[in-house]
């Protein structure tokens, strides 16, 4: 809960006081009307249609004691907001991203008692910070970033909705943009940092992995010390930006370095990694301080043995319990990360990587295949990788390359376009023609591979291809896991791909799914991201929403069951539009309309 008053706000975010109502702040902060709740702060995000302004009145209406607006308010509704006794706020440049992030560090300054954690990295951030989460809380009260909300607007809302009585503060802190993380790193203000590794995310946009680096190393112009903590950066020894971070950036700022690793010089490391047949790692970690443990995890993959020595690192440098926080840890469910074992009923396992978005994270998951112990094939579902910009090509052909070091016994490569940089390069590099298979689409996959998977196998399939949510799995459109799910009716039925389709729409009636893009510059989709908080559609194509979700872009629900969803790219200059309905003139139909909502906003 927070608790302002209107003058603490407008001192904090340097905002435009429009009328003093009657009420202080105390309660949540939320960009989302139908969250207000009782003498909440609403911030309503601009768009040049329809937009949070629209909202300011029904804010009011349901208890909201602020309202910031992101543009001139009219003075009729001026009248009608104070006539309800609802003080109303206009953001400073009417800019509330940066108004979320004033008050944001304004609250954070009001808690100095607050010890952060922060985490950043190309790959495995969200699972160390998880694992950061898990760890410190068997000792002390923690809050941390909910899901991926890591953006600048995510992080801000994070920090306004910390208990007050929160001990220690776990922050992840994501980028697109260089100058992003420091925009973050001034609100979380941490005394820990962690930066996983240095990857190809957000290449496309950033031009090459040493400017990814320099963007990630911004997180420690923020930091600082707590009691007798001094500002410390936690790294992987074996990340090939390890030196130049430490040395262009944290030891200027006067942050001390600590590595973790395999050599002599890392202060947390482990030992004898071994995977068992679910691909559960056990490994004896080791510190400098003298303590030692042997762990096994529930998450599988060698992989995240290097982001537990990272959130064990962090959380000794806290001076907390190592021995109750790697218990914790042991007890983590593998249901909560990117990767994950299932049984299928034919008798194979089933490495599920389908959230993949980067070269770095499907290498470390074609580890875990060959690295699980397997009686029978081991196979690889790759999809291309989307969002890479100009070094599209190049990057998977360093996943091609990968893969013929690694030769599993069966690639099927899917895809028209990238997929065929992975295929070539892995021929080049001498992976044997007699082991690729490759398909222009997932369902044609699916046809050939279904009824040849058998008992003893290891599939592992990587990247998302579109799809459905399954909650028990993941909160998120999960396509390949669909993939995988199809693969097994296939052949536990014994039945075509079509024969299943056509008995589906006998039974549930049929729906049509597409996707488009709409290409923008760099500032442009920036800009979109800023202004989607606030877009509430009223009439898409001629459809009224009956529900409305800004959980993960702006996704538009209708009475018959069709959808829209408009979600930008958080690593390409590019907003994806995607669609579902009865039949394709709908579908095509609703593409249209959202397609024109991007475009007229912009």
């Amino acid at each position: 809960m927070v608790k302002l008053s209107v003058e603490q706000i407008v001192a904090a975010t340097h905002a435009r006081l429009l009328y003093r109502g009657t009420r202080d702040v105390a309660g949540s902060v939320v960009i989302d009307s139908r969250e207000v709740q009782e003498d909440s702060l609403f911030v309503a995000f601009a768009g040049e249609k329809v937009n949070g302004n629209s909202y300011l009145l029904s804010a009011a209406q349901v208890g909201a004691a602020v309202v910031v607006a992101s543009e001139p308010v009219a003075d009729n509704l001026l009248d009608n907001l104070a006539a309800i006794g609802v003080s109303v706020l206009e953001a400073a440049d009417d800019d509330c991203e940066a108004f979320l992030l004033a008050l944001a560090a304004a609250w954070r300054e009001a808690h100095p008692n607050w010890l952060v954690v922060g985490v950043t990295g190309s790959v495995g951030k969200t699972t160390t910070k998880e694992m950061l989460r898990r760890g410190i809380s068997a000792t002390r009260r923690v809050h941390a970033t909910a899901g991926n909300h890591n953006n600048l607007i995510g992080l801000p809302l994070t920090v306004l909705s910390t208990p007050e009585d929160t001990e220690v503060l776990v922050l992840e802190l994501g980028m697109n943009h260089a100058g992003e993380i420091t925009r973050l790193t001034s609100v979380a203000r941490p005394t820990v940092a962690v930066i996983t590794n240095v990857g190809t995310s957000h290449i496309g946009l950033l031009g090459s992995r040493e400017n990814i680096a320099r963007a990630k190393a911004e997180i420690v112009s923020g930091m600082r010390a707590f009691g007798s903590i001094e500002p410390t950066l936690i790294q992987a020894s074996a990340g090939d930006y390890t030196k130049f971070i430490a040395d262009a950036f944290a030891r200027p700022a006067r942050v001390i370095c600590k590595t973790v690793g395999a050599t002599e010089d890392d202060v947390m490391s482990a030992k004898q990694v071994t995977l068992d047949e679910e691909g559960l790692p056990t490994a004896t970690l080791s510190a400098a301080s003298g303590w030692s443990r042997t762990v096994t995890l529930e998450v599988p993959g060698r992989v995240v043995v290097d982001d537990l020595l990272l959130a064990l690192e962090a959380i000794e440098t806290l001076g907390l319990d190592l021995d109750a926080a790697a218990e914790a840890i042991e007890q983590m469910p593998a249901t909560r990360m990117r990767l994950s074992v299932l049984d299928a009923t034919c008798g194979a396992k089933i490495i599920d990587d389908s959230y993949n978005a980067s070269p770095n994270s499907t290498a470390a998951a074609l580890d875990v295949l060959m690295q699980m112990p397997a009686e029978g094939r081991r196979i690889a579902l790759i999809g291309e990788i989307g969002e890479l910009g100009p070094e599209e090509k190049r990057l998977h052909g360093y996943v091609g390359a990968y893969i013929a070091a690694k030769n599993p016994d069966l690639v099927a490569f899917v895809g028209t376009g990238a997929a065929r940089e992975m295929v070539e390069a892995a021929r080049v590099m001498g992976f044997s023609e007699d082991k690729i298979e490759q398909f222009s689409d997932v369902n044609e996959a699916l046809t050939v591979l279904g009824p040849v998977l058998a008992q003893g196998d290891v599939l592992l399939a990587a990247e998302e291809y579109g799809g459905i949510c399954i909650p028990s799995h993941l909160l998120e459109r999960d396509g390949l896991l669909v993939a995988l799910l199809v693969l097994e009716m296939l052949a536990y039925t014994h039945k075509s791909l079509a024969q299943l389709v056509s008995e589906d729409e006998a039974k549930l009636g049929r729906m049509c799914y597409s996707r488009r893009g709409v290409r923008l510059d760099a500032a442009a989709t920036q800009a979109f991201r800023n202004i989607l908080p606030g877009l509430n559609p009223e009439n898409v194509a001629g459809k009224v929403p009956v529900s409305v979700s800004h959980a993960d872009g702006l996704k538009l629900q209708f009475k018959d069951d069709s959808w829209v969803l408009i979600r930008p790219s958080r690593m390409d200059a590019l907003v994806r539009v995607y669609s579902e309905a009865a039949n394709e003139t709908l579908r095509d139909q609703l593409l249209d309309a959202a397609c024109q909502i991007v475009k007229d906003e912009i």
